[in-house]
């Protein structure tokens, strides 16, 4: 926050704020205060919108209502109706992904058969196991919502304890350090529902931007988080020539009135009243000896409300 006020300061006109509502909110909350437009590229707390922080403020992911309902979905139409959950209680994007997994999943004719809790940096999962080996009957899988290092750990430790069943995460999970954490040994049959995917299933643009990235770094991204920094900035510039100004309200007039067909997806935004709300599809993926594979693009049937 203090970060965002001392930029205004110096001049910013738009405030692009970090990737989650616990440390992003702060920022955007400042652009507010100044009458600037504040976005996150990969905020996904449906908190990250106008209702929580201001009709100034907006968030470039989809919200995770989205991002579990298609989870949800997705493990559904494999037929795995009976679901187990290990939710990470320290943050609210991991509270409110597993609570929307969970009213989804049940909304679709699922039955969580186990719903459980783990606090960030425990970095073991004995008892979570332990409860999960004594249930009358295996969860056909396992929804896991939490963020690195600690994904990896769960993985680790469920797989030790003979838990070979489908593991679903989110897409703090998709991320550069949880591929190699798990390797090509553990690293199968998880699937992740997340923003995008960088490879040619993602369609020419995605070929012509790995093509720009690997020019200039001399590589490929390590994540798909790098996607939405591209996006957001050609959102931006979009919304700022059609507005033909930086004004705050001008300028979130033109964001809320834009259609983007960008590398995570397509996205319109709801106005104001209607909480900045992203209407956007989800990536699902399935880790492979422990690398990331396109399934594919899922637009959730229902979505829960927030």
């Amino acid at each position: 926050g203090n970060v965002a006020i001392e930029l205004i300061d110096k001049g910013a006109d738009v405030i692009i704020a970090p990737n989650d509502f616990d440390y992003g909110a702060p920022a955007s909350q400042a652009a507010q205060d100044a009458g600037v437009v504040g976005i996150s590229p990969g905020a996904s707390s449906p908190l990250f919108g106008s209702d929580a922080l201001g009709d100034l403020q907006f968030t470039l992911s989809m919200w995770n209502q989205t991002m579990s309902a298609a989870a949800a979905q997705f493990a559904i139409e494999q037929g795995w109706t009976n679901a187990a959950m290990i939710v990470d209680s320290s943050t609210e994007y991991t509270q409110s992904l597993g609570n929307y997994f969970r009213e989804t999943f049940e909304h679709l004719g699922g039955t969580i058969v186990s719903d459980d809790t783990y606090v960030m940096g425990d970095m073991q999962l004995n008892a979570q196991v332990q409860r999960l080996k004594e249930l009358p009957e295996a969860p056909q899988v396992i929804f896991l919502s939490t963020n690195m290092p600690d994904y990896a750990m769960m993985v680790r430790e469920l797989r030790a304890a003979g838990l070979d069943m489908p593991l679903m995460g989110g897409d703090a999970m998709d991320t550069a350090d949880f591929y190699p954490a798990v390797g090509p040994d553990l690293g199968n049959n998880i699937f992740i529902s997340t923003h995008g995917y960088l490879g040619s299933e993602s369609g020419p643009a995605m070929d012509e931007y790995l093509r720009l990235y690997t020019e200039k770094f001399g590589g490929p991204p390590e994540t798909v988080f790098a996607i939405l920094g591209w996006d957001v900035i050609y959102v931006l510039a979009d919304a700022i020539t059609r507005a033909g100004t930086t004004d705050g309200p001008a300028l979130a007039k033109a964001l809320e009135e834009g259609e983007y067909d960008m590398l995570s997806g397509h996205l319109k935004w709801a106005d104001a009243a209607g909480g900045h709300a992203p209407q956007k599809e989800a990536f699902i993926l399935e880790v492979k000896d422990g690398k990331a594979t396109f399934v594919e693009r899922l637009q959730p049937d229902w979505t829960p409300e927030a």
